[in-house]
């Protein structure tokens, strides 16, 4: 027995199904710069912290160990971290948004 096939519907049914693929690797690119634009933040933030307990004086009762450092340096990655992923400063967002822009623009040039 044989079926009359139409190429066209197959044609289409295979445009169809490409389609949402191209979209998940779109929205999966989307991800990833949303990610990387977050971990730059927080490394920025840091920074700050890093710069900010540098600038103040180290002075007290009781000399800074290197467990102190330690345990500053960690709390400061954490905060920054958190800070990022919630959005508090803004640079992550404003920062996805203006490299979005570059590759929406570089993609309409060709």
């Amino acid at each position: 027995m044989k079926l009359p096939i139409d190429p066209s519907l197959l044609a289409t049914h295979a445009i169809n199904k490409a389609q949402p693929a191209s979209q998940k690797e779109a929205t999966s690119r989307e991800e990833g710069l949303r990610r990387t634009c977050e971990t730059f933040e927080a490394i920025f933030t840091q920074q700050l912290f890093k710069s900010m307990r540098a600038s103040v004086d180290t002075g007290g009762l009781l000399p800074k160990s290197q467990a102190d450092e330690i345990f500053s340096g960690l709390m400061d990655k954490q905060v920054a971290r958190d800070l990022a992923s919630q959005g508090s400063l803004g640079i992550a967002d404003m920062l996805f948004a203006q490299l979005r822009e570059l590759e929406d623009g570089s993609r309409s040039d060709f």
